[in-house]
């Protein structure tokens, strides 16, 4: 195996800091916080990730979690919450056809569109380039960067203009604010359709709803 050049030692560092920032995203309980702050450890992560797993780990409760991104929560922590014209079962197929085609077996509660599983597979593909760059096979590294970019555009990014701003001051703030940084700039497509979202689950039905939002 090839020794670590400066790409390979900047994808294992976006490796770990992706996966803290899905682990943030995850129900705080058994050894959560003591994961977080292990990975945190790592010199490799980033610095503001890092303080985010530490304030997450000192902070977090089930309780707010749950009463932040659980069922009934005040936001949803799912990509096809933000995807109003999409086919739900059409975008959780494409997710599933991407996790199986790395491998992605996350150890989780929660469905594939969940922001902590998103985030997650991001650091997973990160972590799998890294890998094919240190064997000598740029091959398979061009095809798994060119699948996380698209990844990113096409799912990520709705769950990160989802959430942002809309999760108070505490942990989860931080990590929305810190996955906003990360997928960039949101295209005007995501913004009207996260502006879509938000109109439908504010339409009132008590009398009856209509084919679609006002």
């Amino acid at each position: 195996m090839a020794e670590l050049g400066a790409r390979e030692r900047e994808l294992l560092e976006d490796a770990a800091s992706w996966r803290l920032i899905g682990l943030a995203f995850e129900r705080p309980r058994g050894d959560w916080a003591e994961t977080l702050l292990e990975i945190a450890k790592e010199r490799a992560v980033d610095r503001d990730v890092a303080a985010l797993a530490k304030r997450a780990a000192s902070e977090a409760t089930e309780a707010e979690f749950l009463a932040a991104l659980g069922p009934g929560g005040v936001v949803s922590p799912r990509e096809i919450s933000y995807r109003f014209m999409g086919d739900p079962g059409r975008i959780l197929a494409e997710l599933k056809l991407m996790y199986d085609t790395y491998a992605f077996m996350p150890v989780t509660e929660e469905p594939p569109d969940h922001v902590s599983v998103e985030a997650g597979f991001v650091g997973y593909l990160r972590l799998k380039e890294a890998y094919a760059l240190m064997t000598g096979d740029g091959e398979s590294a061009a095809v798994i960067r060119d699948a996380s970019h698209f990844f990113v555009a096409e799912h990520l990014v709705y769950l990160a203009a989802g959430i942002d701003g809309r999760l108070g001051d505490g942990w989860l703030a931080d990590a929305a604010r810190e996955l906003v940084r990360r997928v960039g700039p949101i295209r005007d497509d995501v913004v009207t359709a996260i502006t879509a979202a938000d109109r439908a689950d504010a339409y009132d039905c008590s009398d009856g709803c209509p084919l679609g939002p006002a």
